[in-house]
């Protein structure tokens, strides 16, 4: 190691040879030296031997730049502003932003470049945005805001997952507000089966979209696992409801039951003083029940029949001694009026329980 501030006295001849000796020493050990020299010149070298790096001042003579370490033969370092940013290991290895590399080049970071990458001399492809085989493939695309998933079979989209989340199975058109869309192009039944071969639930259309069905095999279920209603419709809107609350099947407005074995409306309830008045114990598309003479009753319907040739029927517990009749006085489409009588006079005592269900509307 050798340092020297390379300003030669005037002296003697054995002093002045062995001061030009001392600098001609620290040039040629690169001013080596566990501090820096005292006396600095631009673009000089200096040995930092603490840290086993070579460097050289700066063209301003105000700080050191260091050019890369020379007492370890295991690897090659470049530096730039006074931190490692490319190295070549004794196997040949080159990082970049990498002080340990694995591979021939090993880049911490982005990398940009123009021409052909190539492997073994082949330009080098992207992987293709599609797997495909003759006419068969699975493809996605990216235009922006309008991603798409599709599967294609023998040249035929069959499945596609669009941007909205929609799932979408023969068919490239989604019905509103659904999360799926299945069709079937055929004539027979479009049918989508949920469960396997022993125990299935199947829900269909004909391809007129007038036919609806459920078919269920085995033991299946629709159900609701967060206890709601459970809502059918025709085009959104909703035609009954299977309430959560108590299992009761309830029609909307202007809906009831077509089969003819179904009562359209049933009442069950009370009169009299004992029963604070009129009271409707129970009830089926019946709004309200009046009582607008001495026993006359006029029973509205919530649902207006579809004409007035229904058939109403009636039980009755009085608590007379005597069995009252059920005489029907006027049949309208939102309403029956009944009146009780007993023989061929009328009745003035209390109802326990009168019963009316209305078939044939």
């Amino acid at each position: 190691m050798a340092q020297h501030d390379y300003v030669l006295s005037n002296q003697a001849g054995a002093p002045f040879r062995s001061d030009l000796n001392d600098a001609l020493a620290a040039a040629v050990s690169n001013n080596s030296g566990t501090t820096a020299p005292t006396t600095t010149v631009a673009y000089m070298l200096w040995y930092d031997t603490t840290l086993g790096l070579l460097k050289i001042r700066n063209g301003a003579n105000n700080a050191w730049v260091t050019i890369g370490p020379l007492a370890d033969s295991s690897k090659h370092e470049i530096y730039v502003s006074n931190a490692v940013k490319v190295t070549v290991n004794s196997s040949g290895y080159m990082g970049i932003n990498d002080t340990t590399p694995s591979y021939h080049l090993d880049v911490n970071g982005d990398i940009n470049f123009t021409g052909t990458l190539r492997q073994n001399g082949t330009a080098f492809t992207a992987a293709p945005d599609s797997i495909t085989e003759g006419n068969t493939s699975v493809e996605v695309s990216d235009s922006g805001s309008n991603g798409v998933m599709t599967v294609t079979v023998d040249g035929t989209e069959r499945m596609r997952v669009s941007n909205a989340g929609e799932f979408l199975l023969n068919t490239t058109s989604p019905v509103t507000n659904a999360i799926a869309t299945i069709t079937k192009s055929s004539t027979a039944l479009n049918m989508l089966a949920i469960g396997n071969t022993g125990t299935y639930l199947k829900l269909g259309s004909n391809d007129s979209g007038s036919d609806y069905q459920a078919a269920i095999n085995g033991t299946a279920f629709i159900y609701t696992s967060n206890g709601v209603d459970i809502v059918l419709g025709t085009g959104a809107v909703e035609t009954c409801r299977l309430k959560n609350s108590d299992g009761t099947l309830t029609f909307a407005s202007g809906k009831y039951p077509v089969a003819k074995n179904v009562p359209k409306a049933w009442v069950n309830f009370s009169d009299g003083f004992a029963f604070g008045g009129l009271v409707i114990n129970d009830s089926f598309n019946v709004s309200s029940v009046t009582n607008p003479s001495s026993n006359t009753y006029r029973i509205y319907f919530t649902n207006a029949m579809n004409d007035n040739k229904y058939c109403p029927s009636a039980m009755i517990s009085y608590v007379s001694s005597k069995a009252p009749i059920v005489l029907i006085n006027s049949l309208t489409t939102s309403y029956i009026e009944i009146v009780l009588q007993n023989g061929t006079s009328s009745l003035n005592s209390s109802i326990t329980n009168l019963a009316l269900s209305i078939l044939g509307a």
